[in-house]
């Protein structure tokens, strides 16, 4: 994940970036009132967003967030050392966002829903990852050493359509 967030930063567009993990939803209100308060949000905070599951209150998701690009890239991205490894990344990226960057809000008045669907088959042992996290927090948070260190593929729309729909999702599979 740290590499495709890096990936979707570079190849942004806009001056602002909205996060969020795939069991994390929002409401076409919602996202329709985010767009219309960009002009009024501090361009130095990092906003975070109410969560709830099964309507009811729960903490903030730590990887859902809307921050701009070029905070983004003052924070430092995320640290690619952690791809490959369960977690920390985004505990990372926040402590790089706050000593890097500026503060948090907590947007009250937008929520985003925590479904039921829950990722399976990861390999879930934290073990490396808390280990490099807490020799990055020792160095004093460093920002990362070099990003987009992977191999990818742009997959033009029109493309992508028959193949998504032939069951077809790894874009490494076509030719380069």
């Amino acid at each position: 994940m740290p590499g495709c967030r890096n990936l979707a930063a570079t190849l942004c567009e806009t001056p602002w970036m909205l996060f969020f993990d795939v069991d994390n939803v929002a409401s076409e209100a919602s996202l329709l009132k985010i767009v219309d308060n960009l002009p009024r949000l501090d361009r130095g905070r990092l906003h975070v967003f109410r969560r709830t599951e099964n309507g009811v209150d729960v903490e903030p998701h730590i990887n859902s967030f809307l921050i701009t690009r070029q905070g983004f890239w003052r924070a430092g991205g995320y640290d690619e050392d952690f791809s490959g490894h369960y977690g920390f990344e985004d505990v990372a990226f926040r402590m790089m966002w706050r000593k890097h960057v500026g503060g948090e809000v907590l947007l009250t008045d937008i929520a985003f829903e925590q479904i039921a669907f829950r990722t399976s088959g990861l390999d879930r042992d934290l073990t490396r990852n808390q280990a490099l996290i807490q020799r990055r927090a020792a160095a004093g948070l460093p920002k990362p050493r070099g990003c987009m260190r992977f191999a990818w593929h742009e997959v033009p729309a029109e493309a992508a359509r028959p193949l998504a729909a032939a069951g077809v999702a790894a874009p490494e599979a076509l030719p380069a």
